[in-house]
């Protein structure tokens, strides 16, 4: 499952529709608070979260921050209108991706799969340790 936290709609709702096409389920949420209570409450079922920085309220390097405390190995994508380098991300995030919305979606999913699959070949091995 895939955790989204976009204020904008029409991102929300391009992006949502992207990665269910290729085969996630998504949550939708609009604000950072918002999305911290889901995470909280649904850790343990979101595989990925997909997270913009500029949210209004609580903003997303802060979202980021208190995840990470809350759950250090959880996987996080940053997906941003603003041009940012790999150096420039907070409280490391996994990926970066400009949320422009042409070419572009399709490589969010390619780089959601990249993501997950990474994450289930580590559960396998700790899996197969124990």
């Amino acid at each position: 499952m895939v955790l989204f936290i976009e204020d904008e709609e029409m991102v929300r709702q391009t992006l949502s529709t992207a990665l269910e096409h290729h085969g996630y389920t998504v949550l939708l949420v609009e604000t950072g608070t918002q999305g911290l209570e889901i995470f909280m409450a649904r850790q343990a079922e979101i595989d990925l979260v997909i997270l913009d920085l500029s949210l209004p309220g609580m903003s997303g390097y802060e979202v980021l921050r208190r995840l990470r405390a809350a759950a250090p190995q959880a996987k996080v994508i940053i997906a941003t209108g603003y041009a940012l380098e790999p150096d420039q991300l907070e409280g490391g995030a996994r990926h970066f991706v400009q949320t422009l919305f042409d070419r572009r979606v399709n490589a969010i999913g390619a780089r959601c799969a990249g993501c997950l699959r990474s994450f289930l070949r580590w559960l396998g091995q700790v899996v197969n340790e124990n």
